[in-house]
């Protein structure tokens, strides 16, 4: 539970001694709410609202994924327990800044440039997250296919 001081960490056995004295600022004194918050993030009905809202996700991800690549743009790695796709757009001839700045002037679709996230290859790679409901995602597509064939881009 970020913010709420409360929660655990997967690492390699060679990293907890240099994580412990990050970690024990970030778990230290949890607040009794937030103890009881957890307990019930773990209650059989929670936990099946959570699986609920994972088989939703999936369903947004397979949705914004085949689009994309209808479109002929590539997805180096598929997430599995994201909520946003890291898409290369180099065969727009576009950078991601240009990208993301024409898609949301033009076509009122915003996406997040690549820069935002490192320095590798980042301006060849967008954002598109699939947090919002499918018939904004396939709204979405539709501009984005519209947007790709006005600019000559990867759309076939």
């Amino acid at each position: 539970l970020p913010g709420w001081r409360l929660g655990w960490m997967v690492m390699p056995e060679a990293a907890v001694d240099a994580v412990t004295p990050l970690a024990q600022t970030l778990f230290i004194s949890p607040s009794s709410i937030a103890q009881y918050a957890a307990l019930a993030a773990f209650d059989p009905d929670a936990l099946a609202v959570h699986e609920q809202r994972r088989e939703i996700f999936a369903q947004r991800r397979a949705q914004l994924a085949d689009g994309l690549a209808q479109m002929g743009l590539q997805i180096p790695v598929m997430p599995a327990g994201a909520f946003y796709l890291y898409v290369d757009i180099s065969s727009t001839g576009l950078t991601s800044t240009e990208f993301c700045w024409r898609l949301v002037d033009e076509y009122q679709v915003a996406v997040t440039p690549g820069t935002d996230f490192g320095v590798a290859d980042a301006d060849r790679y967008v954002r598109f997250a699939y947090t919002t409901a499918e018939d904004q995602i396939a709204l979405g597509l539709d501009r984005l296919a519209a947007a790709l064939q006005s600019w000559g881009g990867a759309c076939s």
